[in-house]
């Protein structure tokens, strides 16, 4: 088992919860929002930045994977000086098509990584770019939809109110 904590890292059980031991203390941040392990290969991504919507949640560094079972991490989707498009952000799931894209729901939009793994990219900004309040930019969830072979994506928009919720609800993606 594994389990991602707001500011306590990311830990693994090997006995069903009964003790727990720390698999992420190593990285750069201990915030953690998002846990998905990748049907296509098996690996294990975490989406860091506490995901919550408080004034005081803490900021991530980006998307990591473990091909190794939890054991070491790399950054996934950084740009050529090693910096990931998802610093600074919180994200709230990760979710992947069949064809081993992943989709990022973070504070600022929906984010797509192709399967080839280079950089980022947003697809959905739920309002315009310099839109304040900024909480009206938050996929809050992700998901593929099973049986379109990942051409179908819903990301979720769910702000609380009262106010600034003219921006929720769900939106479907059919061309990925």
């Amino acid at each position: 088992w594994f389990a991602g904590t707001a500011d306590g890292g990311g830990w693994r059980s090997r006995d069903q919860g009964r003790h727990w031991t720390p698999q992420f203390d190593a990285m750069p941040t201990l915030s953690i929002g998002a846990l998905a392990v990748n049907p296509t290969d098996g690996s294990l991504w975490v989406g860091t930045g506490e995901s919550n919507t408080s004034q005081d949640s803490y900021a991530g560094t980006g998307v990591y994977r473990s091909a190794n079972d939890g054991q070491s991490f790399r950054p996934v989707g950084a740009d050529a000086g090693g910096t990931s498009p998802l610093a600074s952000h919180t994200i709230f799931a990760i979710a992947f098509d069949p064809r081993g894209n992943a989709y990022a729901a973070t504070n600022d939009g929906l984010w797509r990584l192709s399967a080839d793994g280079e950089e980022w990219r947003e697809v959905l900004v739920p309002s315009a770019p310099t839109t304040y309040p900024f909480y009206e930019h938050q996929v809050t969830s992700v998901a593929v939809v099973p049986g379109t072979g990942g051409r179908q994506v819903i990301a979720v928009i769910g702000y609380r109110g009262p106010g600034h919720t003219q921006n929720n609800g769900f939106y479907l993606s059919t061309d990925r």
